[in-house]
């Protein structure tokens, strides 16, 4: 492995991304705590529950408010 380049990419957890909204009703209060609904219509995952630690390349960090 000496010399080798190792090519990396951005990620951004679930739990930080804009995209990373609270699950339902059902999945709130009976689910796995940490869970999130994916809103990106980009990303494998749209539509899908994940857990806020989970990542991907097609997330947006969320902005910080004042």
């Amino acid at each position: 492995m000496n010399g080798s380049k190792r090519e990396t990419m951005e990620v951004v957890r679930c739990k930080n991304c804009k995209f990373g909204n609270e699950p339902g009703f059902i999945t709130k209060n009976y689910g796995v705590p940490g869970t999130v609904r994916c809103d990106n219509w980009n990303s494998p995952c749209h539509y899908r529950l994940t857990h806020g630690d989970g990542y991907c390349p097609f997330g947006i960090e969320k902005e910080e408010s004042c």
